[in-house]
């Protein structure tokens, strides 16, 4: 009988006052919790580059796609993949993936990726669920592309750095 007597300085008995913490606590959780789930649900929006940015990257692209044409005229460009991967020309200035691919080799990233979103350009290839039949380059082939892409822009006079 005492303690339903005693009461704090708000009002409350500490009982009561402890579970309304408790209550708040929890509401507080919540609502977090609910506000996070929400904001995966929203589309992010995409960052665009200024129109000046793009104009240089439409400039490159059709730079990229005269090299290409030169080196099919060469018969040193066969891609496998629509479209054909830039990573094979810019970096060795030829493209032996198709042949590979033909003779069960390894192909560079760049067709990997393109096989696995579904822009293989070779009907006879089965590239498996999730491109799991198909192979990419082994490492020490890659670091060979990456040295020979590093020499190319080295030999331009610009660093060939990445990021900021």
């Amino acid at each position: 009988m005492i303690q339903k007597m005693i009461r704090c300085a708000c009002g409350f008995r500490p009982r009561t006052r402890v579970l309304m913490m408790v209550a708040l606590i929890a509401l507080i959780v919540f609502g977090t919790i609910r506000a996070l789930w929400a904001r995966q649900d929203m589309p992010m929006k995409m960052p665009m580059a200024s129109p000046q940015a793009q104009a240089k990257g439409n400039v490159a692209r059709a730079a990229i796609l005269a090299h290409q044409q030169s080196l099919k005229a060469e018969k040193m460009y066969s891609c496998c993949i629509r479209p054909g991967c830039s990573m094979c020309s810019t970096d060795a200035d030829m493209c032996p993936c198709r042949m590979n691919l033909a003779k069960k080799q390894p192909v560079c990233p760049e067709c990997w990726g393109g096989w696995y979103a579904g822009k293989g350009d070779m009907p006879e290839v089965d590239p498996g669920p999730n491109a799991s039949n198909l192979r990419v380059l082994p490492k020490s082939k890659m670091q060979m592309m990456y040295d020979m892409k590093e020499m190319k822009i080295d030999a331009l006079g610009k660093p060939a750095r990445g990021g900021n």
